[in-house]
């Protein structure tokens, strides 16, 4: 699961902290603007390993967005 995340992260996004509680997954990070953190939500929820991705909060810092994506883990079939 964490390589196929990993591939997902588009290019100016960056992850500071991935909290994983039961099924839930809660990623904090920067991106350079909105459309990035949209992109990179697309891809989350098209991935067969998230769904029900919520984007909790964003707001400017510095340069950059910060935001916070919640959602939730797949179980492996």
């Amino acid at each position: 699961m964490l390589d196929e995340f990993s591939l997902l992260i588009p290019d100016k996004v960056w992850i500071k902290s991935l909290n994983n509680s039961g099924d839930k997954l809660v990623l904090e990070g920067l991106a350079v603007d909105n459309t990035v953190i949209a992109e990179f939500m697309k891809k989350l929820q098209g991935s067969q390993h998230f769904s029900d991705v919520e984007l909790i909060m964003t707001e400017q810092e510095g340069m950059n967005n910060k935001f916070v994506i919640q959602c939730k883990v797949k179980a492996p079939a």
